[in-house]
């Protein structure tokens, strides 16, 4: 089974939060000079810190049960909304992938009934798009083969010019012999 939204926000949110865990107390003692490693006060710097990071623990903990509160009644109103816009066809996979998005990315937008497609609808959109974006590639080959062409000319241009030069040039040189 899948790990809940309560499980993923607690192991990598809080499992990994403890002071412990982050650092010990000898790896702590070491940041500080060698001589002030045995001082009293650097144990109790610890445990100030660790109780620190467990009321941090606890707020974020807070924020994971709220948030869990809020995914539940979000998906709530996601599944009344689906059903108010009268969706065919849904079948109990297809509510299964909901309940996985709604999980995944949270609610989504509020649309109006008519702006969710029916199968024979989101066929002829995309067969729009399909003839669009055709459309559009024709397009740009057109516009690569005028681009190569005007290339062409002008590279042939140069190098015409750059004949027309070089001869004048030959032509220069021997006149000063």
């Amino acid at each position: 089974m899948a790990p809940s939204e309560a499980s993923i926000l607690s192991n990598f949110l809080l499992s990994p939060a403890s002071l412990p865990t982050i650092i010990s107390l000898r790896q702590f003692t070491e940041l500080f000079p060698k001589r002030l490693r045995s001082h009293p006060h650097i144990r109790a710097l610890y445990r100030e810190l660790q109780q620190l990071r467990e009321q941090d623990m606890d707020l974020v903990n807070g924020n994971i049960d709220q948030e869990l509160h809020q995914g539940e009644s979000q998906k709530a109103e996601l599944r009344k909304s689906i059903l108010n816009t009268g969706v065919d066809g849904m079948s109990a996979n297809d509510q299964r992938e909901i309940d996985m998005d709604v999980q995944l990315f949270g609610q989504t937008s509020t649309a109006a009934p008519s702006d969710y497609h029916s199968v024979s609808s989101l066929l002829s959109a995309m067969e729009t798009a399909c003839a669009n974006i055709e459309h559009e590639i024709s397009g740009v080959d057109k516009d690569a083969n005028t681009l190569i062409s005007e290339l062409n000319l002008i590279l042939l241009q140069t190098i015409q010019l750059s004949k027309r030069n070089k001869e004048v040039y030959v032509f220069r040189t021997s006149a000063h012999f």
